[in-house]
């Protein structure tokens, strides 16, 4: 089953019984739609592989992102315990998955050329929950189209390309947010911003990926991800990551904002 919200600028799709993966987020001004596209790839058992069949729309990497041995935690499968999985919708744009020991919520709600995403954590054990968050959302970016992180400190490397291109590359990177992030992807067709706040998200990953990655079937896509940690898995989060007290909960939310032509939605 599919939810669609849609207003007069923008329409997006999203699937609950996998993950809640927002299948689709189109500008309905020009036709684009920033998502990568596909089917939808993947099980929901601990085993599941996230390779380039898998690394589709936009997912929630919780309570790691790469796969590791923690702890509280045990074995974590690759990109976190969310994605695949069958969600409860809650409403026309929010649903929740209910793990062992918390429960993990997100509600989209559309405003002009906008998606707020707002998210809630919530310890439904009897001891500390350990976690972090990534989110997962997979841009199919363009030949030219020019990379702006505002808002983000200096980033773990430092060859970076401000312009995307289809030259075989694959890169990681991690920075802090100043104050207020607003990160996306401009060019002739427009452009998307993801924006949110250092006091409830404080760090930004970028992955970028034109044709290094899988090896078996490379792809051509980029993330921009806003996450509680600069790590790839919970282990390496090390003090970074989030210890939250039985029975309380965090929330955050992140707006997504598009823009056509290369214009403010607003002009």
């Amino acid at each position: 089953m599919t939810l669609s919200l849609r207003n007069d600028v923008l329409a997006l799709e999203m699937a609950p019984g996998f993950g809640a993966r927002v299948t689709s987020l189109r500008d309905l001004r020009n036709g684009r739609d920033w998502l990568v596209g596909g089917r939808l790839e993947g099980d929901a058992s601990d085993a599941a592989s996230y390779r380039g069949a898998e690394a589709r729309g936009w997912d929630e990497c919780f309570p790691t992102v790469a796969p590791c041995d923690h702890p509280a935690w045990g074995r974590m499968r690759d990109h976190g315990a969310l994605w695949g999985r069958p969600w409860q919708a809650d409403g026309a744009g929010a649903a929740y998955f209910d793990g062992s020991g918390y429960r993990f919520a997100r509600e989209l709600v559309l405003d002009g050329a906008s998606v707020i995403a707002r998210y809630e954590v919530t310890n439904t054990a009897s001891k500390p929950l350990v976690w972090m968050w990534s989110q997962h959302c997979l841009l199919e970016a363009r030949p030219g189209e020019r990379l702006v992180l505002d808002g983000i400190g200096p980033l773990n490397r430092a060859d970076v390309p401000d312009r995307i291109a289809r030259d075989g590359t694959v890169l990681k990177a991690y920075g802090p947010v100043k104050g207020h992030a607003s990160v996306g992807l401009d060019g002739p067709e427009g452009g998307i911003r993801l924006e949110w706040a250092a006091d409830e998200i404080g760090h930004f990953g970028l992955w970028l990926d034109q044709g290094g990655w899988p090896e078996e079937a490379p792809v051509h896509q980029v993330a921009l991800e806003p996450t509680t940690a600069p790590a790839d898995d919970l282990v390496a989060a090390g003090e970074d990551a989030i210890s939250l007290a039985p029975g309380t909960s965090r929330r955050w939310q992140v707006t997504i904002r598009l823009r056509a032509g290369g214009k403010d939605s607003h002009d």
